[in-house]
């Protein structure tokens, strides 16, 4: 079905659920896949997100159900993220020929490019990163398994051996020879002192809007799950900080300024769950450049490529 086919049927629904009547309608290209519209109306303006059934298969309709209503929980404690519409206990809709889709109040900023966040813009970023991690993990649970399960080295090295066997690429055959070393350096016993907990899971900053200070809204929480948040910290400062092949290392203070205000955050904690994030992404990103066909796969890539050089080093860096 064609976008303005899936819009025309979304809206429909809209209309017979919320009494809506449609003013403007303008689309937004952002993310991949998922179709999404700011939808003007006599009722207010909203950010309508269709999921692509594609996309959609890699979740568990249950665990998307849940992340929307911590999502929901959040924006009711006053926590910068758009407010979810429900229709009683339903936050996920779906319109008459099937589409799924859900409803938020749209908010108005700006996406910033990797350091060029002010220092304020940072410091509020880490303050409501801190925020949300304490709230979503208001009580603890020693029941639940971490979505990230840590593999062993022998299993993450023989991934490896085979990607090399595989790539007739230089750069690519020189990159697995580093993570496979790295691989065998990790101390993976570490990772005991990362708290488990519940995360946003994809926090960078095509995530954030800012206003000209502060942040105006943490967006995107689809892949909230119990996992370790100090992975969240370690994606958002490699994502809003690393310019031009460095770490812009006031800006990370910064950040840690903030996010101290709710959490405790040491320099040895952001090493750990930087080389936890390089373990966790490497498999993702560091392939055939001709599979990054899109600009944040691109990003993503550098990070992992920056993170595997600057290992050894992140203590000097970060001191």
């Amino acid at each position: 079905m064609k976008e303005e086919a899936i819009l025309e049927d979304i809206l429909i629904k809209c209309k017979e659920e919320f009494l809506w009547e449609v003013v403007g309608v303008k689309s937004i290209k952002r993310g991949y896949l998922n179709l999404k519209w700011k939808v003007e109306t006599t009722n207010g303006t909203f950010l309508v997100k269709q999921y692509n059934q594609k996309r959609l298969a890699k979740y568990d309709w249950h665990e998307l159900q849940d992340a929307l209503k911590r999502q929901i929980r959040l924006s009711d404690e006053g926590f910068p993220t758009p407010k979810l519409l429900n229709v009683g206990e339903e936050v996920i809709l779906k319109s008459n020929d099937g589409e799924l889709f859900v409803i938020m109040d749209y908010v108005e900023g700006d996406i910033i490019s990797a350091g060029h966040v002010s220092a304020g813009q940072i410091y509020d970023l880490g303050l409501q990163t801190g925020k949300m991690h304490k709230w979503l993990n208001g009580e603890k649970s020693s029941v639940l398994v971490p979505a990230f399960n840590i593999p062993p080295k022998d299993v993450r090295i023989h991934f490896w051996q085979q990607k090399k066997e595989q790539t007739l690429d230089k750069t690519l055959f020189d990159l697995i020879e580093m993570q496979i070393a790295l691989t065998k350096k990790i101390a993976l016993t570490e990772t005991s002192e990362i708290d488990a907990g519940w995360a946003h899971r994809d926090l960078w900053l095509d995530n954030v809007l800012f206003n000209e200070s502060k942040v105006a809204a943490i967006l995107d929480f689809d892949r909230l799950k119990y996992d370790y948040p100090l992975l969240d910290v370690a994606r958002m400062i490699i994502s809003a900080t690393l310019l031009e092949g460095e770490l812009q290392t006031e800006l990370i203070d910064t950040f840690i300024d903030g996010y101290n205000k709710y959490h405790q955050l040491s320099k040895t904690q952001l090493i750990q769950s930087l080389r936890l994030l390089l373990y966790m992404e490497s498999t993702w990103w560091i392939t055939d450049k001709q599979e990054l066909t899109s600009k944040p796969a691109q990003r993503f890539y550098e990070e992992m490529v920056w993170l595997t050089y600057h290992y050894d080093q992140l203590e000097r860096i970060l001191e």
